[in-house]
C-alpha cells in the first residue's frame, strides 16, 4: 500500500497515475507533476483535495469529483476539530469517529450487490455527505477523520467470507 507519493515529484513528465486502493492522504506531490492528466485517486483516505482543486487542470481522467471530494474532507474536518474538542483519549477518540460515521451512513446494498460502483458509494464523500457508501466508503471515511485528529489509520482491504471487504487500520 503506498502511503507516500513524495518521490513521484521528480517524474515530471508522468502523464497518468493510478493510485486507487491504497493510503494516500496528501496528493500536494501531484501538484508538481505538469504533464498529470489521469489520475485514480479513488479510496485513499485524502484529507485535502485542495491541491488538487487549485491546479485548474482539464483533466482527461480523474475518478473523484474534487469539489464534493473537498466538502467531504471539510466535513471530516469538522467532525475531528468537535471530537478532539471534547478533552478525550485517542482511543475514546477513534470510538467517537467510528460512531459518528456510522450515525451518518447506510450501507448501500444495491452497489454491492452488482450496482454501480465509484466515487458515490466507495468514498468519505458517499459516507459523509451523500450518508450512503459500501464497506471502503466507511473505511476511507474513519481513515480521514482519524487522520484529522493526528491518528494514524489504514484502509486495508482482503476478502471476508469470500467476499471483497474493506477495514480501517487504526494504530494507537
Amino acid at each position: 500500500n503506498v502511503t507516500d507519493i513524495a518521490p513521484l515529484e521528480a517524474l515530471t513528465n508522468l502523464t497518468s497515475l493510478q493510485l486507487t486502493m491504497n493510503n494516500v492522504s496528501d496528493v500536494t506531490p501531484l501538484t508538481l507533476l505538469p504533464k498529470l492528466e489521469e489520475l485514480g485517486i479513488l479510496s485513499n483516505p485524502v484529507m485535502d483535495y485542495a491541491p488538487l482543486e487549485a491546479m485548474q487542470r482539464e483533466w482527461k481522467q480523474i475518478d473523484v469529483d474534487l469539489s464534493l471530494a473537498r466538502q467531504a474532507t471539510d466535513t471530516a474536518q469538522q467532525i475531528a476539530q468537535n471530537i478532539m474538542a471534547k478533552g478525550l483519549s485517542a482511543a475514546d477518540m477513534v470510538r467517537e469517529a467510528h460512531d459518528e460515521v456510522i450515525r451518518r451512513t447506510s450501507y448501500d446494498h444495491n452497489a454491492a450487490n452488482g450496482g454501480e460502483l465509484g466515487f458515490s458509494v466507495q468514498s468519505t464523500y458517499a459516507a459523509l455527505v451523500r450518508g450512503q457508501a459500501v464497506c471502503v466508503g466507511y473505511a476511507e471515511a474513519l481513515a480521514v477523520i482519524c487522520r484529522q485528529m493526528g491518528i494514524e489509520a489504514y484502509i486495508v482491504s482482503g476478502k471476508a467470507g469470500g467476499l471483497e471487504h474493506a477495514w480501517t487500520l487504526v494504530m494507537l
